[in-house]
């Protein structure tokens, strides 16, 4: 199989908790290859984006306050499969990177923590890896400057983003 290209977002509590280059050396020694990185303040607005079909659950406020309340680097990154990034990252407590450094809802819940307070915390859950290749596109279209996207797209595991260059019109929250 060929390589796929696809970002992974390190999250702003993966740097308040000093796991933020654990998790980046997890990612390299599973096979990832990061060709980039950028770090970016994420606004309220974007989240509506990266978290679409969760924007109707209880827990949106949470997943709101657990990616803007800091910096979060963007790494642009070529896998061989994207069903095997998706077991790298895994589940908090149970396998994966989340595992490793992400305790689980009912782990969190065992030392007290419930209501907001829990889901805060749950959400707190290290990255973000796109479901899909048009994600990919998104998440590139509003960070990084058209010029950064040109240079991205020389790379073979990046010519994906050719077919959406029409079809996304988003705002832009790079320089």
């Amino acid at each position: 199989m060929g390589s796929l290209g696809t970002t992974i977002i390190i999250k702003p509590d993966a740097f308040l908790d000093n796991v933020d280059w654990l998790v980046i050396k997890d990612f390299i020694e599973a096979g990832v290859q990061v060709i980039w990185g950028k770090y970016v303040q994420i606004p309220e607005e974007a989240v509506r984006y990266l978290y679409a079909d969760q924007t109707m659950k209880p827990f949106y406020s949470s997943i709101v306050r657990s990616i803007t309340i800091g910096t979060s680097l963007i790494l642009v990154a070529v896998i061989d499969d994207i069903s095997r990034l998706r077991k790298i990252k895994g589940v908090p407590g149970i396998s994966g990177i989340r595992g490793k450094y992400c305790l689980s809802k009912e782990a969190l819940a065992s030392t007290g923590l419930s209501g907001e307070n829990l889901e805060d915390k749950v959400s707190e859950n290290r990255i973000h890896t796109p479901d899909s290749l048009e994600e990919t596109a998104i998440i590139l279209q509003m960070f990084f400057t058209d010029q950064e996207i040109k240079t991205i797209k020389l790379h073979p595991a990046f010519s994906f983003l050719e077919e959406f260059d029409r079809i996304i019109a988003l705002p832009k929250f790079s320089g």
